[in-house]
């Protein structure tokens, strides 16, 4: 029962929770629990049809994105995390597989290749 209380961004979900790891193992993963969403304040929803079409391309793109082998990356984003916490209104300066990269430049680089993606698939 103990995956019950994993309180993380997105979870994985199996198909027999009664046997969670052995059916994951066995039967794969049955759907993701995202539950790092905001609620849109502008719809009367709490989440617009447009907010669940980005967030399928997003986690598309996440899925398709090849990891990067630096070493340090858990320290790095721990670190990106603090300084956004901090300072996220402004356009602060990051860190990236050992290199400073600006807020801004990083997430339009994350934006355009999300874009570029869209356009090679023809998702929406």
């Amino acid at each position: 029962d103990s995956h019950k209380e994993l309180y993380t961004q997105i979870r994985l979900k199996a198909i027999d929770n009664n046997r969670f790891l052995e059916s994951l193992l066995e039967d794969g993963i049955n759907y993701l629990e995202i539950r790092s969403i905001d609620i849109n304040p502008f719809s009367k929803a709490g989440i617009s049809l447009d907010d669940l079409n980005f967030i399928n391309i997003f986690t598309i793109y996440l899925l398709a994105k090849e990891e990067s082998d630096y070493k340090n990356w858990q320290e790095e984003a721990q670190n990106n995390q603090n300084i956004i916490s901090m300072y996220g209104q402004m356009d602060v300066t990051l860190y990236k597989d050992g290199k400073t990269i600006s807020k801004n430049d990083w997430a339009m680089k994350i934006l355009n290749e999300i874009k570029n993606m869209n356009d090679d698939l023809c998702l929406g």
